[in-house]
């Protein structure tokens, strides 16, 4: 818990949200591309990635809205591809933001396409910016609404002897909501 606690002060004011692709469509060397630009993205709108908590997640979904195969020796493949990008928390199955931006990508098969077009997505792209500058005051603003019943889930779990449960539900809420935040984590250290 501690190295929780510190490692937020490292990143002060920021929340961690992980990057995620679950879309099947997206072959697997393809999402690590997606995932390091997802990556660039959260760092770039003031977010970070630190990989111990889970609970807030930035996804991505395809469409493919145009396809054409490119006569050439070998064969081509063009797509333009919408990605829609998704802010939400895996715990409380709650979406907070999303936006759609549109790149193209041209490759010998899906899996370069695919890479192709990822490659192309600006880590600095005001719609992206955006939609995450929204979602960190829609995580902070549900937080703050939330704090009493968070301590009070908390109290209830520790009254029945589940502090681990206790300690998570506190050390849960990002360090944005500076005064939940800090009620929360002196909770935490009692339990």
């Amino acid at each position: 818990m501690f190295g929780l606690s510190v490692h937020a002060h490292d990143n002060e004011s920021k929340v961690s949200i992980n990057a995620v692709v679950a879309d099947e469509k997206i072959p697997e060397e393809a999402a690590q591309t997606l995932i390091a630009k997802m990556k660039q993205m959260l760092l770039a709108g003031g977010m970070c990635d630190n990989g111990y908590t889970e609970r807030f997640v930035m996804t991505a979904k395809i469409d493919i809205t145009q396809k054409d195969i490119v006569p050439s020796t070998p064969a081509r493949i063009s797509e333009k591809i919408d990605i829609t990008f998704f802010v939400g928390d895996a715990i409380a199955n709650k979406l907070y933001e999303s936006c759609t931006v549109s790149v193209a990508g041209i490759g010998t098969n899906e899996n370069k396409v695919f890479i192709s077009a990822f490659q192309k997505l600006n880590a600095k792209q005001t719609t992206v910016l955006s939609m995450l500058s929204k979602a960190r005051a829609d995580i902070a603003a549900y937080f703050t609404k939330h704090c009493d019943e968070i301590l009070t889930k908390a109290r209830t779990e520790a009254g029945t002897g589940n502090y681990q449960k206790a300690i998570f539900l506190l050390t849960s809420v990002p360090n944005v909501c500076e005064e939940c935040y800090t009620k929360c984590q002196q909770q935490a250290v009692a339990y």
